[in-house]
């Protein structure tokens, strides 16, 4: 062989790998290697071969696969009664979750609270304990701009659904409403008496709704700073408000452990739920407002009928409070981050969890999704956004 075979034999970037006498090949790049369900069982049982080599293959062959031996590997990582199996392939169950992390966002000096995703997915809107609130470019990572002028934390952010605006909520009882493209402040809607824990507009970007720790929901004319109105029956701090898809009704969920839904145009509260959560930290509609998804002390994530209230599925896997719910745009997922660290992707026809993202080393406050249900951000008392790949 001469020196040129030996360069194009080395540029393939392949390799061999033997498995039970059967050979495999296995390109080397970032793309997963193909394989079928009956391969990659195979690699799985050879993880508890009695051949060193064979285990060592067998585990580089997985990694290589990738996503598509996700979920065999969780099995025999919790199921198997082999404890070098179960060893190997939770080592490689973490290994393909650490590659879901597509980013990390780094500027905040304190916890991040609150995190907003732009219309079309390309900006992210973050609140801190540092006092400020930061536009970021999604795909990069880059921030692009700084809102100071805060005297205290800031609590949650929001994007209007043109995109152009921001909103933001603070400890200083004020809600701030801000021009993305020129930096300035815009108007201050005041009336809380107490820090201002959560805002959001509503669909067609003409109202906002905010919750506070002085127990109560307002609703606001975004065009004016003028209060609408006000929702009072909350017995406890109100961290967790939202508007319908629709726009007609609002959702919010407090420390008294309830969760209410609200008439925006009379103000009338329409129906009370015992969330059955412990004090509630967040809530979502879902996308045909028919359904609640709601987190909170327990660890559990609920779903919850909005006609009757009936329990449609339970979610249980994080093992402290939850801080974040989302839906997936098209209402089959949900996402959810937890104080023990993790951001959680579910099936909620099946209720059951798909996968647990891990890399935040501190609590998870709040998740947004990407309009096309792909990508995730979170934000954590550890300082950071990250942006996570989401399984197909």
């Amino acid at each position: 062989m001469d020196g040129t075979e030996s360069r194009q034999l080395t540029g393939t970037r392949a390799r061999l790998v033997l498995a039970f006498g059967v050979v495999v090949v296995l390109a080397l790049s970032s793309a997963p290697a193909p394989a079928d369900d009956e391969q990659i069982d195979r690699l799985v049982r050879q993880l508890g071969s009695d051949r060193f080599r064979d285990r060592e293959a067998a585990g580089r062959a997985l990694e290589l696969i990738g996503e598509a031996a996700w979920e065999p590997l969780r099995t025999a990582a919790a199921t198997s009664t082999d404890p070098e199996v179960r060893r190997r392939a939770e080592q490689l169950v973490q290994s393909i979750e650490r590659r879901r992390l597509l980013g990390c966002f780094q500027g905040h000096a304190d916890e991040v609270h609150g995190v907003a995703l732009s219309p079309d997915g390309r900006r992210a809107l973050s609140a801190g304990g540092d006092q400020t609130v930061r536009l970021w470019d999604v795909d990069t990572g880059k921030e692009l701009a700084r809102f100071d002028g805060y005297t205290h934390r800031v609590w949650s952010v929001a994007f209007s659904p043109d995109g152009r605006q921001g909103l933001s909520g603070s400890a200083d009882k004020v809600i701030r409403l801000w021009d993305l493209g020129t930096g300035k402040e815009v108007r201050r809607l005041e009336g809380h008496r107490s820090p201002v824990l959560r805002v959001a507009f509503s669909p067609d970007g003409r109202r906002v709704v905010s919750g506070s720790s002085d127990n109560t929901v307002r609703l606001w004319d975004a065009a004016t700073g003028k209060e609408l109105r006000r929702l009072e029956g909350h017995t406890g701090w109100v961290w967790a408000a939202a508007f319908s898809p629709d726009g007609r009704r609002v959702l919010s969920g407090g420390w008294d452990g309830t969760l209410r839904l609200w008439d925006v145009d009379s103000g009338k509260e329409l129906r009370r739920f015992d969330g059955r959560v412990g004090e509630i930290n967040s809530v979502a509609f879902s996308p045909d407002s028919r359904q609640a998804l709601f987190g909170g002390k327990d660890g559990t994530v609920r779903l919850r009928e909005l006609v009757g209230g009936k329990e449609v599925c339970r979610l249980a896997g994080h093992t402290d409070p939850v801080g974040g719910v989302a839906f997936s745009p098209d209402g089959r997922r949900a996402v959810s981050g937890g104080a023990d660290q993790t951001v959680r992707v579910w099936d909620l026809k099946i209720g059951k969890e798909l996968t647990c993202l891990r890399g935040h080393i501190s609590n998870v406050h709040e998740v947004a999704l990407t309009a096309d249900g792909r990508r995730a951000l979170s934000v954590s008392s550890d300082h950071t956004v990250r942006l996570w790949r989401l399984p197909n």
